[in-house]
């Protein structure tokens, strides 16, 4: 059975507990420091955005910005500080 959970770690982390806890309680999920296989994110140092595209309740598609490997990471993950998208293939 796949898991969700509060996905709450690295260096903002603790700016984010306090809500953290209080959604925690509330959905009755787990809050973890690593990944599960649905994350409700809060704070983690892999910086990326995730786009999902959907209408009339229907999922078309999805895609993700983020920094190449060889790309120095930045709080703000933009085209301007070097992040890229890259399409993924399966929800």
């Amino acid at each position: 059975m796949k898991q969700s959970v509060i996905l709450n770690s690295g260096f903002a982390a603790w700016a984010f507990a306090e809500l953290a806890d209080d959604l925690a309680r509330e959905l009755n999920l787990k809050v973890v420091a690593t990944p599960g296989d649905y994350n409700y994110v809060l704070s983690w140092d892999e910086p990326m955005v995730y786009r999902i595209y959907c209408a009339g309740r229907n999922l078309f598609g999805w895609n993700v910005r983020k920094f190449p490997p060889q790309q120095k990471k930045q709080p703000w993950v933009a085209h301007a500080q070097g992040a890229i998208y890259e399409v993924l293939n399966e929800v």
